[in-house]
């Protein structure tokens, strides 16, 4: 904790120089429902901000009294960015959001910009945002390297297993979009045995969402949401680790309850649930090679932490576990602390 604390101080002074000192601005890419015109509709349309939550953000920025352009699409922050001389360049900071428009890799395309073109952004590489596009991928080369994950296998289009692997006939299974974030695609048939009528179920979901299906063993357990930081010198800070309360008898979150808020966090108190939680979010971060900042969502069992998702932009706004984490240790701002480290971060220290 004496770590983080110290990272928080040393980062809200380079906040303060770098970005209040030297006037920089901010180009806000807040993909947001009603505002965006992106096409989207039906379950994707949740990765978006609801007008309530950008209005959060705003009112945050506003009150840091930082100068602060809002693009509610990807091609209106690039007409704007390819407008400006090269010199005011360095003047920007793109602050960006998940905007994956539904494909593969999709939130690598504002990083890859930035980087190309020498601004800085707030999330992370466009090599980290398209590897964990692909949750199939990574899950894979975890085990493959010893982490505790789920046995993963992907459906793919005309009723074909990769490889022809697949889960055991009756076996207990998660089935969810290979590509996508917000519990996009999950409902109450997500977990379910392996037979027919899910293959059937599969042939459909591939169809309707128009991507490939990760399977993976149900692992029965307790869900934990924890975020972290990676500083500018590539330390890693792992924040509180909170606990989903789910609905219900529901033992995971569905696209409803992720949608409507329908579930509730507590901070974990338990010192070895704890420190198995901290290792193991540290060695993946630094076996991802992550930087800047990220969740890891880890399902709990007879002690072991199983990871069943990443997350390369969590949700920072008041219904978040990174809010809620973050809260737990800055009672007083807590919004306006976050910002200030999303910032603050980007720049070496004195």
């Amino acid at each position: 904790m004496n770590d983080l604390v110290k990272f928080v101080n040393n980062t809200l002074e380079k906040y303060q120089y770098y970005i209040i000192d030297n006037k920089k601005k901010i180009f806000l890419v807040c993909p947001t429902k009603y505002l965006t015109n992106s096409g989207e509709k039906g379950d994707r349309f949740s990765e978006f901000f609801s007008l309530s939550e950008l209005e959060q953000v705003l009112k945050c920025f506003q009150s840091l009294g930082i100068y602060t352009e809002v693009f509610f699409e990807t091609n209106a922050l690039f007409s704007k960015l390819l407008s400006l001389d090269a010199d005011k360049m360095s003047d920007i900071i793109v602050f960006e959001h998940t905007e994956s428009k539904g494909i593969c890799a999709g939130d690598s395309l504002i990083p890859a910009f930035c980087e190309t073109n020498g601004i800085k952004h707030i999330g992370p590489s466009p090599y980290i945002n398209a590897l964990l596009s692909n949750k199939f991928h990574w899950s894979i080369l975890l085990r493959n390297y010893g982490f505790d994950m789920p046995e993963s296998f992907l459906y793919q289009y005309q009723k074909k297993w990769l490889a022809d692997c697949k889960p055991q006939e009756g076996e207990l299974i998660f089935i969810k979009p290979n590509s996508g974030y917000c519990s996009i695609g999950v409902d109450h048939l997500s977990k379910c045995h392996l037979n027919q009528e899910t293959c059937d179920l599969l042939d459909k979901r591939v169809e309707t969402y128009q991507q490939e299906f990760i399977v993976q063993r149900f692992i029965e357990g307790v869900e934990y949401e924890v975020p972290f930081f990676v500083d500018y010198s590539g330390q890693i800070h792992v924040l509180p680790p909170i606990r989903i309360h789910h609905n219900e008898q529901k033992d995971f979150l569905d696209f409803h309850d992720v949608l409507t808020d329908e579930y509730t966090f507590s901070i974990e108190t338990d010192s070895e649930i704890l420190s198995t939680l901290n290792q193991v979010v540290s060695e993946a971060v630094s076996f991802l090679r992550f930087d800047k900042f990220g969740r890891i969502d880890i399902r709990y069992s007879q002690g072991k932490a199983y990871i069943f998702d990443i997350n390369t932009y969590p949700h920072y706004i008041e219904h978040s576990s990174f809010y809620k984490s973050m809260h737990s240790i800055y009672k007083e701002n807590t919004l306006d602390i976050i910002m200030k480290l999303l910032l603050g971060n980007l720049f070496p220290d004195f």
